[in-house]
């Protein structure tokens, strides 16, 4: 095998010579490792980690730097650190099987394991780990002879348990220390080293060990001392008690009645350890096996400080079942947590999260996010809550965000990236910092990869994640047309150089066309997803009605009956008889000239209806287009305008559309829709939604198009009409 040539990366506090503080991590290959191990009969020691890895940094942290540890370390080990991802700690991490992590490996001099296991745990655990599993007599298989060979020693049934505890035996690890009191006189049941067995591994109070060390506890006093014996009947009183004041019921404690907690109340009272917070807690047993819920979160708001940190911990995470009780006592639970939960540590804060997500009726939304050569900075997260705005900011580190948000509807949002590397001072808006839209789904998740630059677009992608997440940043990030990325770059570039973005008129065209193209097509093709039917209600002028129905009906029902689903339903029943193919309704207005025009005078001829405004933009913009329209089409077509003027002063909204006609050169027939309008509203009569809508009615007055918005391109459908004609 090639020799693995492994430089290890590591932070050292104090000079090699200094040991006591800790364990000493030497900065040399795997090889020098060996050779070094060899000379001073040492063994090698590596910690596999990585930089991600939280337990990794835990071990770091608190572990690895005391000194009990380092004295032991420094003394028998050669010791190394090894990045699992880096190159070379990869091969040496897949050379050694390390799949898991933090994963820690004993190697003797010639490059074999000596010893393994994985996982954070306290100094005490680790060092006792070590030092069990790099003993020859300690060892599974050893401590599996010495018991079948009869050996019934305190000492060796406290290791071979706790090799059958971790090796997942757990059965048959309590039937060897029951066999072993069992056979133990009462004399010797009693003696110190046996009453260590029961303190660490007799965990249920209902074991008839627990109730012979309560039987004897004065014997017990008298060989391993009143504070650690009555520490242990604390314990297992505290133990009993606990299913009794928590809300939740498990199927361990499904049981409980009122009889039991008589006798665990007397029990208590008897051995003379009821002391703190027992009679509170009592209480609290007593209304939740009268289910008085309401009695018993008051008795918790009343009591809470007399609890300790612990039983303040195991009754706000036990609340989860108030989510189902009437909203007076959920809201009572709600307010209980909120009130105390900054007394609790940030470990015990995480499964508290879910407990007011439950009673809040919210669900969860996991984001990850590694950033492509950004280390380390902030982000903000802005976007709305139901009708509630908020905006938070998060840290992330070594390139990654990981982020558990709770949520009581799919929301989208926004997320700036303030990193110091990213700022890009602006001519009249401070700092540019670069941000991209996600969408937050309740009970989803995403993974997105995302790359940004000083002054640029991000690049997005999304790695996996639920369908919704991943459709959102399909259309809005992966699937953007070039045009749609020039404008989104112009915007930014603009921010910067201090301009006018309306300088562009032409690039917004052209941005608009490239997202309506993007976004219709990936309706058709996708309609299931929840995107798809978002954006259909958003933009619903840019199809034809019919065309809707038939993505509508290939929706899954869950998408038909939702908020959105009920109005896309609403409109196609309301837009029914103004459809394609519908007859359209008559009407008579006067025009710009004073003369009475009706539908029916155009009867056996193509109508081109206009549906307009002095004060709308886009239609004004979409004259020129109209005009050449009218050119080449006006043989054949009637041109008739339909304008709506803002506000009820008549007489100004006439001298707004007149103006108008006369500064667009607009030379076809012009109506007034608010003269009159009480008897003829064309608006509602041709059921105009948007402005600008076109709609072209045929010769036997049936309605054969419309287009709604200033994209639309009537003249694909008017080519098709009348190239026969």
């Amino acid at each position: 095998m090639k020799n693995l040539s492994i430089k290890i990366c590591i932070l050292l506090l104090f000079p090699l010579f200094s040991f006591g503080q800790g364990i000493i991590f030497r900065e040399i290959t795997f090889q020098e490792a060996l050779k070094m191990a060899k000379e001073e009969k040492k063994t090698v020691f590596i910690d596999f980690y990585t930089t991600w890895c939280g337990p990794c940094k835990q071990m770091s942290r608190t572990v690895f730097t005391q000194k009990e540890i380092g004295d032991y370390f420094n003394k028998h080990f050669i010791s190394l650190k090894c990045n699992a991802e880096e190159k070379e700690g990869r091969e040496l991490a897949q050379k050694y099987g390390v799949e898991a992590y933090p994963t820690f490996v004993f190697i003797d001099d010639e490059g074999k394991i000596c010893y393994r296991f994985a996982g954070a745990m306290s100094a005490e655990n680790f060092l006792a780990r070590v030092q069990r599993g790099l003993d020859p007599e300690l060892t599974p298989e050893r401590l599996a002879v010495r018991y079948q060979q009869g050996e019934r020693t305190p000492q060796l049934i406290m290791n071979y348990a706790l090799v059958l505890l971790e090796s997942g035996q757990d059965s048959s690890a309590y039937a060897m220390i029951d066999d072993y009191f069992a056979h133990l006189s009462d004399r010797q049941r009693v003696k110190e080293p046996n009453f260590a067995i029961y303190e660490k591994y007799i965990q249920d109070p209902s074991h008839p060990i627990a109730d012979y060390v309560y039987q004897h506890q004065d014997k017990f006093i008298r060989n391993a001392g009143r504070e650690r014996v009555q520490k242990l009947l604390r314990q297992w009183l505290w133990q009993e008690t606990i299913p009794y004041i928590i809300a939740r019921e498990t199927s361990e404690n499904s049981e409980l009645n009122s009889t039991k907690f008589q006798i665990l109340k007397e029990k208590i009272e008897h051995s003379g350890l009821a002391i703190g917070s027992y009679p509170a807690l009592l209480r609290l047993g007593e209304y939740k096996l009268q289910q008085d819920w309401n009695s018993y979160l008051n008795h918790c708001l009343e009591q809470f400080p007399t609890f300790s940190q612990t039983e303040r911990f195991l009754l706000l995470v036990n609340l989860e079942p108030m989510s189902i009780q009437a909203d007076t006592l959920r809201e009572k639970a709600i307010a209980l947590i909120e009130a105390n939960q900054s007394q609790l540590s940030e470990t015990q804060k995480t499964p508290l999260r879910y407990v007011l997500m439950k009673l809040k009726k919210q669900k969860e939304f996991r984001l990850q996010i590694h950033f492509d050569r950004l280390e380390a900075g902030k982000v903000i997260l802005s976007g709305f809550k139901g009708k509630q705005y908020i905006r938070d900011t998060f840290a992330f580190h070594q390139n990654r965000l990981s982020l558990h948000l709770p949520l009581q509807d799919t929301t989208q949002a926004s997320l700036r990236l303030l990193c110091d590397s990213l700022k890009t001072p602006t001519a009249k808006l401070g700092n540019h910092y670069p941000s991209f839209n996600l969408m937050l789904v309740a009970g989803g998740f995403a993974t997105l990869s995302v790359q940004a630059e000083k002054g640029k677009v991000p690049r997005v992608t999304c790695i996996q994640g639920d369908a919704i997440s991943k459709d959102f940043i399909r259309l809005e990030h992966e699937l953007q047309e070039a045009d749609e990325k020039a404008y989104n770059q112009l915007i930014i570039d603009n921010i910067i150089r201090g301009g006018d973005i309306r300088d562009y008129p032409e690039e917004l065209q052209r941005n608009m066309k490239a997202v309506q193209h993007k976004t219709m097509a990936f309706i058709r093709e996708n309609p299931s997803s929840y995107i798809s039917e978002i954006e259909l209600v958003k933009h619903y002028d840019w199809f034809d009605e019919n065309e809707i129905e038939a993505i509508f009906k290939k929706m899954p029902s869950t998408l038909q009956t939702n908020k959105y689903g009920e109005v896309l339903h609403y409109r196609l029943e309301t837009g029914r008889p103004f459809r394609i193919g519908a007859t359209a309704a008559d009407f008579s207005k006067k025009d710009s000239k004073g003369e009475t025009v009706s539908l029916n005078d155009w009867k056996g001829k193509y109508v081109l209806l206009d549906f307009w405004g002095s004060w709308c933009g886009p239609c004004r913009d979409s004259h020129p287009h109209l005009k050449e329209l009218h050119r080449q089409y006006g043989d054949k077509i009637i041109f008739v305008g339909i304008a709506q003027e803002q506000g009820k002063n008549l007489e100004k909204a006439k001298h707004s559309w007149k103006k108008a006609i006369q500064e667009d050169g607009l030379t076809w027939i012009q109506i007034l829709n608010n003269e009159d309008q009480n008897q003829y509203d064309l608006v509602q009569l041709f059921h105009v939604t948007s402005f600008p809508t076109k709609i072209l009615i045929d010769p036997q007055g049936k309605i054969a198009a419309r287009w709604s918005g200033s994209q639309a391109e009537p003249e694909k459908d008017l080519q098709n009409i009348f190239k026969d004609l």
